[in-house]
């Protein structure tokens, strides 16, 4: 998890299986200064891209044609790898499951995706705060 510890997000996977969209998201993740951008159009391109890459953010379609992308995401959260939910569908269509993490509603727009990984950043900030806050040794 060295890219936590540096409060940066270094390479993000970008699973979804509308090839112009992918390169759409791919251009407005670059155009934010994101230069590592993976992307995967299935399950199977996406475990090969986690299982070579160290991935520290992922954007997922969780409906990828005739098949769901949740067995991504349960390899996600097993390695720890904070993910956005992308769905042309409704958020309430969304598994209960995933309903804690960031959604974005197709279309959407550059700000929209700038606002979730700005908010990972965050995250990460509060929680290496306070894991050094942890490890301060208390005076006696």
């Amino acid at each position: 998890m060295e890219d936590v510890k540096n409060n940066k997000i270094q390479t993000i996977l970008l699973v979804e299986d509308n090839q112009m969209l992918s390169m759409v998201l791919a251009q407005m993740l670059n155009q934010l200064g994101y230069s590592s951008v993976l992307c995967a159009p299935d399950t199977a391109s996406a475990e090969d891209h986690l299982t070579k890459h160290s991935v520290s953010f992922a954007f997922i379609d969780l409906f990828l044609g005739d098949e769901t992308s949740i067995e991504i995401a349960k390899a996600l959260e097993q390695k720890a790898i904070p993910f956005a939910v992308m769905s042309g569908a409704d958020a309430s269509d969304i598994p209960d499951s995933y309903q804690s993490y960031a959604f974005l509603q197709k279309p959407f727009f550059v700000e929209d995706i700038e606002r979730v990984l700005s908010s990972e950043l965050t995250l990460r900030t509060e929680a290496i705060k306070a894991d050094k806050l942890l490890l301060k040794p208390t005076l006696s």
